[in-house]
């Protein structure tokens, strides 16, 4: 039996001749293919997929007729005037197909290595080979783990009707990178330049991997002073970029914390008294779960070390990961009490990278005035420390004091730990997109929670306000509210102007200069339009006829 080969076909042309090519793939007068669903994408596009014998070059019959004189993939294509890029995949085998047909002509053909890992079945051993094969760190194989799938190779599935670049994933990364390092230490000019995509073929990387790691390189801003992407040669790394490498590698060890950032706009003890702050800090909150919660989803754990402010209490320890079930908002309330509210910090070096994330967690009001706060630090493992501590929690077996003492070892030993850089990023990111909801939802109102809408709220002859809205006295002039909303809310992209409806009207302030004096401006007008004694002679026109809109 065959093994199966998903393909998935973009196909452009007319939609009756899609329809009729599609029909023959379904009633198997175009090849072998074991399932067809197709999926019109516009009036002359369609998405078609499933799965065909072997591979597509060989499911179909790419030249000639079949015996039974059935027209074939390619006569039938050029016929109906059809353009068909497509992508397959064969797992077992191991390799991707890439085709760009053009009205039955063979534009593009590729073929890639792949090779895929079930990551629930995989031990430390099988991990640690893979590593070895492919001549990178097991962090690297671990931050490859895409749906419980390693995969390694392949292309990144882009219909472009250009050639395919390879999906990137750590593997490739580090692979790449540790060549590139290689390579500019034996330059004599500490310069290296890659002439064209195929120019690494006899290193062991494809034209479609070398594309698309210039593409990955080329967007990090990091680079833009010691790369160059270009044609002719196409890639020139300059000695600077191994800088660049070495802030790649970075980890925790010997690194120093020199301060921390605010992730809030505001601490909660400047929002318990304005409404407005109190849901935008409550916003933000949500936000730094949600970017917790999706690290969480993807594989990493974090070590936290638990203390009360202000006490000389011992310190505890916990891991959070999602193999125990726990969001970050479950390890807060079973750690502390966070009644009063949480304020998120960054702990950072001086070039502003974030070695770990700080959640003080305020507690009630205690009778003398004061409240408890207790802050959680929390540091993230590299992923292969971090698999095999999910391991270890998934099969159990551990008591509170033994889980205490993995947590500490784990959280001291910084050449286990690595830097929280894209935790940081996607928490501002999530920070900056609850705080835009928040603002259409104050704009618009929300009847359930009793929020007036902002542009709603009644005003007097004044135009003051005469309700109470979010803390606002009655009597509070509009605008200033309104000023104070595009204050809050203008650095996530939201404006009044948009939420309005007016997302077309923008005002670009111009600097008039400096102004005329008196003498000046005769000289150039006469003194006749200054004193406005001018008068138009109007004895041509006609009173009875209106004229066009612009002439009156």
């Amino acid at each position: 039996m065959a093994n199966n080969c998903f393909y998935m076909m973009h196909i452009k042309g007319d939609k009756n001749a899609i329809d009729e090519f599609v029909g023959m793939m379904k009633n198997g007068k175009m090849g072998r293919f074991f399932s067809v669903e197709a999926e019109m994408d516009s009036d002359h596009e369609a998405i078609v997929s499933g799965d065909c014998a072997w591979a597509l070059s060989s499911a179909v019959l790419l030249s000639g007729t079949n015996r039974l004189g059935e027209p074939t993939f390619l006569n039938k294509m050029r016929k109906l005037g059809l353009s068909i890029e497509a992508y397959t995949e064969e797992p077992v085998v191991g390799f991707e197909e890439h085709f760009v047909f053009d009205k039955g002509v063979i534009a593009i053909k590729e073929k890639a290595a792949l090779a895929t890992y079930a990551a629930n079945d995989l031990s430390e051993e099988d991990i640690q080979n893979i590593a070895e094969e492919h001549n990178v760190t097991t962090d690297a194989v671990i931050a490859s783990i895409d749906d419980e799938v390693v995969r390694i190779g392949g292309y990144d599935w882009i219909f472009d009707g250009k050639p395919a670049i390879a999906a990137v994933n750590a593997v490739l990364r580090e692979r790449f990178l540790n060549f590139i390092e290689k390579e500019i230490m034996e330059s004599e000019t500490g310069m290296y330049f890659v002439e064209n995509d195929a120019w690494l073929q006899g290193d062991g990387f494809s034209p479609a991997e070398v594309r698309a790691m210039a593409d990955e390189l080329a967007a990090d801003e990091r680079t833009e002073l010691v790369m160059v992407v270009g044609e002719d040669p196409f890639i020139t790394f300059y000695p600077d970029f191994a800088e660049y490498l070495q802030a790649e590698r970075e980890s925790l060890a010997g690194v120093s914390i020199s301060k921390d950032n605010l992730m809030n706009d505001r601490n909660m003890a400047d929002c318990r008294n304005n409404k407005l702050d109190s849901l935008i800090h409550a916003a933000e909150v949500k936000g730094i779960g949600n970017a917790f919660d999706s690290a969480l989803g993807t594989g990493a754990v974090f070590a936290a070390k638990v203390s009360e402010a202000g006490t000389d209490a011992p310190a505890s320890y916990g891991l959070l990961s999602n193999v125990r079930g726990m969001r970050l908002s479950d390890f807060l309330e079973q750690s502390t009490d966070c009644s009063s509210g949480v304020d998120t910090l960054l702990l950072t070096t001086d070039q502003g990278k974030a070695v770990s994330v700080v959640e003080e967690c305020h507690g009630a009001i205690r009778a003398d005035g004061t409240e408890k706060v207790t802050e959680i630090e929390f540091r993230q493992l590299k992923p292969f420390v971090a698999y095999k501590t999910a391991q270890l929690l998934q099969n159990g077996g551990l008591d509170a004091a033994e889980l205490d003492s993995l947590a500490a070892n784990i959280f001291m030993d910084m050449d286990w730990l690595q830097m929280c850089t894209d935790l940081a990023e996607q928490m501002t990111w999530e920070c900056s997109t609850e705080r835009s909801e928040l603002a259409e939802m104050l704009w618009n109102g929300d009847p359930e929670q009793g929020i007036a809408a902002l542009e709603d709220v009644a005003v007097d002859d004044d135009d003051c306000i005469k309700q109470e809205w979010m803390g606002y006295k009655p009597g509070t002039p509009r605008f200033e509210i309104w000023k104070d909303f595009e204050t809050n809310f203008s650095k996530d992209g939201v404006s009044l102007c948009e939420l309005s409806g007016f997302d077309d009207y923008k005002v670009e302030y111009k600097d008039p200069g400096p102004t005329l004096s008196e003498s000046e401006f005769d000289k150039l007008f006469g003194s006749d339009v200054r004193e406005g004694n001018v008068q138009k002679d109007v004895s041509d026109v006609s009173w009875d006829d209106p004229g066009s809109e612009d002439e009156r």
